[in-house]
Order: C-alpha cells, then structure tokens, then sequence
C-alpha cells in the first residue's frame, strides 16, 4: 500500500527557517545571561527552546491539504507571527518579573492563541473523529494554556499562592507535554491508520485520550495541591507516552527507509520512556513526601530528554520522513 498521502507535502518554508534561526539564537543564549526567577536557569531555557525551536519546527508538520479554506487563517497568520511573538519572548526575559517583562511576554501569548484558535475552529469545522485529528486540534489547543501561565510568570503572578518555579513549570509543561507530545501522536497515528488499512489502533485511541485527560489531571493536582491527583496525571501521562513509544518502535519505524529517521524516532521513544520514570519518582516524591528526585535534578535530566531527546528528535524525523518519504512509503 502505498502511504503518498499520509505525511505531509512541503510546507513553506517560514516556519522551517524560523526554527532553524531559533535553535542558532537559543545557543547565542546560551552566552547571555537571562533573567531567572526560579534559581534553575535551566528551565527559563527549555522555555526559550520551546518557543524558539520546538513550536515552529511543529507548525512545520501541519498538513497543507488544511491551508485552503477560511479555517485556515488562523495558521497562516500564526506562521507569520511567531518568529516576532518568540521575539517579544526573548525579549521579556532580559527584564526582571514585572509589568514591562509580562508585555513583551503577551507577544508570545497573542502566537499562542492565534494558533489555539486554528486548533479549535478544526476541531469544530473540521469534525473528524479520527483520534489522531482529535490529537493535532488538542495539541494546538493546549498551548495558549502555556502562553497564559508564560505571561503570569512574567508578571511575577502567583495563583493560589504558587510559587515562580511552578508557574514557569506549567508553562513549559503546556508547551511539551501539551503541543510537542500530542502532535507527534498525530504524526504516529496518520501513518499507523494507513498502514492497517483505515482501522483505528486501539492502542492508539488510548494513548491519545490518556495524554488528553492527563495534561488537565496534573494541572489540577497542582492546583488542588494534591500529591495524590498529580500522581494519578503523572501515571496516565506515562502510560500515554509509552504507548506511543511502543507503537513507533514496534509499528512505525519498520516501514520507514530512511536510517536518519529510523534513528531519530528511536532515540525519541527511548528518552521519553526514560524520562516519564523519572516523572513519576518526582510525583511519588510529592504524594509520599519522601524526596527521591528533586526539581533542579527534574529540569537537568527530565528536562533535557523532554525537550532535547524526544521533542526536537521526534519532530526532526518526521520532518525528514515528510522531505524525503513522501512517496517511498510501502507494507
């Protein structure tokens, strides 16, 4: 069977180009010292990363059969604007918390639900019950929840008495956990459900629902303060990914000719299915109060495998498979 219509035709470039330009100014970062309000400079840098790096290269992998059509606007003016919104991003960390910090911050957040407001006009256009398009309209939907608590922290706002280190935290996990993750489960499913013949994987329909209802889990047992909920949002979560790591492994790469790709989706299941463990010794941590990781050691390891191993990785393969597999794609 031949998958042509499976993955992604080339997009414009802008969103390919900005994301190149944002990984060369995120290492010029590197070099520059950045406002941090959290002691932990590495996790106002997986932020940047995030803004920098990782959304445009996801913007990329939007499918182009969406770009005619009034729907559609909200997407291509997302794609104009977020190299001026990570801008403003940027920009907002070379001040301390603050009233100038968070209006340069509302930059990114005006990205965010730009692109929040295409996710949820598919969704309702669109009106698929496909998971893995229930999965892409989620994704885009869920970062504007990141842009918002971008701005609080900015701001130096701290809801029900949260401290900055979780403010920030929840932004970047909105911008992972919630776009980067739902997003490549979308990727997965398009090519699964072609490659089985039009069925719908079930495994797949749970992954996808386990990381849905998960993101919000976590997000209220940081609210309700409570170990036990987090936890609970920390096992479905897992569970979710590790589906997904098991479907690409076992049904994804095999039917996949180009090496590179193979290679960088198997470094991205292996790191998240790594790094969700430590997620849950840090939720466990919480729930029994009993400190077998802790938040500097989550954002160097945990972090970095998130960000680095899974997110860039698996992005960066199926933009490859998207460039040169287009056609290639045979069971």
């Amino acid at each position: 069977m031949n998958l042509k219509n499976t993955i992604t035709e080339p997009q414009p470039r802008l969103a390919e180009i900005s994301a190149l330009i944002g990984l060369l100014v995120w290492f010029l970062l590197l070099l520059v010292p950045i406002s941090t309000v959290t002691g932990i400079a590495q996790i106002e840098r997986f932020f940047l990363f995030a803004i920098l790096v990782i959304v445009p290269l996801g913007l990329s992998l939007i499918e182009p059969q969406e770009l005619h059509g009034l729907h559609t606007w909200p997407y291509r003016i997302a794609l104009l604007a977020q190299p001026f919104g990570a801008a403003f991003g940027v920009a907002s960390f070379m001040f301390n918390q603050g009233k100038l910090a968070a209006i340069l911050a509302c930059g990114w957040l005006v990205v965010t639900v730009i692109i929040a407001s295409g996710g949820m006009w598919r969704f309702v256009l669109r009106g698929s019950l496909r998971v893995e398009e229930i999965s892409l309209s989620f994704a885009l939907m869920y970062i504007a929840v990141g842009g918002m608590w971008f701005v609080m922290s900015r701001l130096g706002f701290h809801p029900m008495d949260f401290g900055d280190t979780i403010v920030l935290l929840t932004a970047v996990h909105f911008h992972y956990t919630g776009f980067a993750a739902p997003l490549l489960m979308a990727l997965t499913g398009r090519v699964l459900r072609t490659s089985e013949g039009g069925k719908t994987n079930l495994l797949l329909v749970l992954a996808v629902f386990c990381l849905i209802g998960g993101t919000p889990i976590v997000a209220a047992g940081i609210t309700l303060s409570s170990g036990l909920v987090g936890l609970i949002g920390a096992i479905v979560i897992s569970t979710s990914l590790w589906l997904l790591s098991g479907l690409v492994v076992v049904k994804i790469i095999g039917v996949i000719h180009s090496w590179s790709a193979r290679i960088l989706l198997f470094i991205s299941s292996l790191t998240i299915s790594l790094s969700m463990v430590l997620a849950l010794l840090y939720a466990y941590s919480i729930f029994s109060q009993r400190l077998l990781i802790n938040i500097p050691k989550m954002a160097e390891y945990h972090g970095t495998a998130n960000a680095v191993g899974f997110a860039l990785c698996g992005l960066l393969a199926w933009s490859v498979i998207r460039k040169r597999e287009n056609s290639k794609f045979r069971t």
